[in-house]
């Protein structure tokens, strides 16, 4: 687990080390687009998922996780082809903008499921 993270820390640095915010200064409909993506995907995958019964927090987590690009894919194919250009800086900024709308997301759904969960009383005196 260790190497696992550490690795997803290196491909986030990397991505984050090519990530320019100007770019949501000169482009504002990236963010846009970023938003309009993630929530089409999360919509898609959450009625699907309910359709097959899956319950309620399954669902949001399948569907939060599922939103994000994979930027060890993108930065693999980027750095493969040696490809630049504005729609190489527009995927990039995409691939991030998700992860960053995942973990939120992820995270928004794992304390929802914490606080639904049912609360285990002692019988003898009440005691949570």
């Amino acid at each position: 687990m260790l190497l696992a993270n550490i690795a997803f820390g290196l491909i986030l640095f990397e991505l984050g080390y090519r990530i320019n915010l100007r770019w949501l200064r000169t482009n504002p409909w990236l963010g846009a687009t970023s938003l309009v993506e993630a929530g089409g995907t999360f919509a898609a995958v959450y009625l699907v998922a309910q359709w097959f019964g899956m319950p309620f927090i399954s669902s949001l987590l399948l569907s939060s996780l599922a939103m994000a690009t994979s930027p060890a894919g993108v930065l693999r194919v980027v750095n493969e082809q040696r490809s630049s250009g504005q729609v190489t800086e527009r995927i990039l900024h995409l691939s991030a903008f998700n992860c960053v709308l995942t973990v939120l997301l992820s995270r928004s759904s794992l304390g929802c499921g914490y606080f639904r969960a049912p609360v285990m009383f002692c019988t003898r005196c009440g005691i949570a």
